[in-house]
């Protein structure tokens, strides 16, 4: 494990359901427990980002956007922001990972970030325009 990374991300407000090809916001806590400052300008910024990996485990989308951290975060501080989501364009049961990037470096997670995974149902377009009354 690389110290530069050590931290991990919380979810605040959790989701359980998007529609597909929506954009969102997820409100998230990230706390860096490193020795070393997370810069959210610069050469190589960190910035929030996701994989979305299929049910059975396949990866689906391994770059998601890029969401700019608001400031840069400094060793023993937390940041409350807000990432923002793409949903698959197929409707489906997913795996979100949400994570950081340090741009042109590396992923958080391979570097022992502790990401946050989150089981998300993926629902057609349709869906949203439906009452609930209707769905029984």
């Amino acid at each position: 494990m690389n110290m530069g990374y050590a931290g991990k991300l919380k979810v605040l407000k959790p989701i359980s359901t998007i529609t597909s090809s929506e954009e969102i916001t997820i409100k998230v806590e990230i706390f860096n427990d490193s020795a070393d400052e997370w810069a959210s300008d610069g050469i190589n910024p960190c910035n929030l980002s996701y994989h979305w990996s299929k049910k059975s485990g396949e990866m689906h989308i391994f770059d998601g956007l890029r969401t700019k951290l608001i400031k840069s975060i400094f060793p023993g501080q937390s940041l409350i922001t807000e990432i923002k989501v793409a949903a698959p364009q197929k409707a489906g049961i997913y795996f979100i990972v949400l994570t950081l990037v340090k741009e042109g470096v590396a992923w958080f997670e391979n570097k022992g970030f502790k990401t946050v995974k989150i089981r998300i149902k993926v629902n057609p377009p349709w869906v949203k325009n439906i009452k609930p009354k209707q769905l029984k």
